[in-house]
């Protein structure tokens, strides 16, 4: 039985490239290239890799206790890597040569970071406060506003009521 996951994009264009992660919030499963353009699209969507590995056939095994997913130019490679000039996922050997003159990052460290900003922004307590703060100011500022309108519309009223009551005197 044939079970692998292919990227739901490729599908719609009739195209049947494999899958290296689902997006949980679109419930889509995403290649390489389409993760790029969603992530760029959708940076705070979560992507979760697949938890089964390519073997060289591009076949899959459920039973792998780590998720390896294979380079394609280097079949006998894992994707141990992200390039961080290109924004592709790479090997050693892709590193070393293809990409030597690119930054790069384990995927585990990049996966660690991009959790910790993810976390960091929304969960920053202080984040909350200064929203709250920023808005019993702007609030402030209106009513202020508002009570100076007041008055002057009050001072015009009363400078225009005097001049009439001058006219009528006359």
């Amino acid at each position: 039985m044939n079970s692998n996951k292919y990227c739901t994009l490729c599908k719609e264009e009739d195209i049947n490239d494999l899958a290296i992660c689902e997006c949980i919030e679109c419930n889509k499963y995403l290649c390489e290239d389409h993760m790029k353009i969603h992530k760029k699209k959708t940076q705070f969507h979560t992507l979760q890799y697949l938890s089964f590995s390519y073997n060289q056939n591009n076949n899959h095994s459920n039973n792998s206790s780590q998720q390896h997913h294979y380079c394609k130019e280097h079949s006998d490679q894992i994707l141990e890597m992200k390039c961080l000039t290109c924004q592709s996922l790479i090997c050693l050997e892709c590193a070393f040569h293809k990409h030597k003159e690119h930054d790069y990052i384990l995927i585990q460290d990049c996966i660690q970071k991009d959790k910790l900003e993810y976390l960091n922004y929304f969960n920053d307590n202080n984040l909350i406060d200064r929203i709250k703060e920023k808005q019993l100011e702007n609030k402030k500022k209106v009513e202020q506003n508002i009570l100076e309108i007041k008055e002057e519309a009050e001072l015009l009223i009363n400078k225009e009521i005097n001049e009439t009551f001058e006219i009528w005197k006359k």
